[in-house]
Formats: structure tokens, C-alpha cells, sequence
């Protein structure tokens, strides 16, 4: 299993190769799995900001393919299998 840590950094590391912020690589990556619906909760519209950034446009099939199989090498946290998605 890979430590929660690793993912983060290269979740970055995509996020810094395609000059975009690690909230619009995760927001996008989990609106690419076709299944499943973000719904973040801005506290402010700062936040609000951030989050729509994560849209307008997508992670190629490839970013999508590597951060599904870092993802799969995680323990789910709340139960959520992650090959559901």
C-alpha cells in the first residue's frame, strides 16, 4: 500500500506539470470516473474559486490511468472499495 503521503506528492506533481493546483487534479479525477459526483463544500468564496477551477477542462486518459492506480494501491479509509469506481 502506498502511504497517503506519496499519493499527495504526486497528485502534485501532476498538478505542477499541468500548471493547475491539487484541488483541480482531485476535484477533476473524481469527476472522470464517470460514477461519482463531487460535491466540496466552499466555507468561502475564495473556496468557491478554487473549486471551479476543477472545471472547463480534463486530465488526459493517462493522468486519469495513474492516479486510478495509485489510488488503488490505498487503503480505503471509510470502507469505499476503491475499484467501485
Amino acid at each position: 500500500m502506498l502511504h497517503v503521503k506519496t499519493r499527495f506528492l504526486l497528485t502534485v506533481g501532476v498538478a505542477k506539470l499541468a500548471g493547475i493546483t491539487k484541488t483541480h487534479v482531485s476535484l477533476n479525477w473524481l469527476v472522470a470516473q464517470g460514477n461519482v459526483v463531487p460535491i466540496p463544500g466552499a466555507k468561502s468564496p475564495e473556496q468557491a474559486e478554487e473549486f471551479k477551477g476543477a472545471l472547463g477542462w480534463r486530465l488526459t486518459d493517462e493522468e486519469v490511468t495513474e492516479l486510478r492506480s495509485l489510488a488503488s494501491k490505498i487503503k480505503s479509509v471509510i470502507g469505499f472499495p476503491v475499484e467501485k469506481l
